[in-house]
């Protein structure tokens, strides 16, 4: 379990973490995985069904034509598909979840 290092608005308020979801490097990924074997089960069509592996590296494929050189791992709606991108990061007020309060000024 990752501890997580909570941050304070300057205008203040609560305290709020970031989460950061995982992104998949493709042309890391089309250049390392071994084919089929690292392929298997990995991918889904967004139906929920399993991707072949031929459909999974072609969809890869596709990514890059697309000019996506970064795909997010789950669901993400501030990402940035370019190389050094990611996702964005999202702001949650995390005094509830972590029992933290805002510490006292001096």
């Amino acid at each position: 379990m990752s501890k997580r290092t909570p941050w304070y608005p300057a205008s203040g308020g609560a305290a709020m973490s970031k989460i950061i979801h995982v992104a998949l490097d493709v042309r890391g990924f089309l250049k390392n995985a071994r084919f089929p074997r690292d392929y298997t089960r990995m991918f889904k069509h967004h139906d929920g069904r399993v991707m072949t592996p031929e459909e999974a590296r072609d969809q890869l494929f596709d990514e890059l034509a697309r000019g996506h050189e970064l795909i997010p791992v789950g669901a993400c709606d501030d990402f940035d598909y370019s190389a050094g991108g990611g996702c964005r990061g999202h702001d949650r007020p995390d005094s509830e979840a972590m029992g933290l309060t805002r510490p006292a000024e001096e």
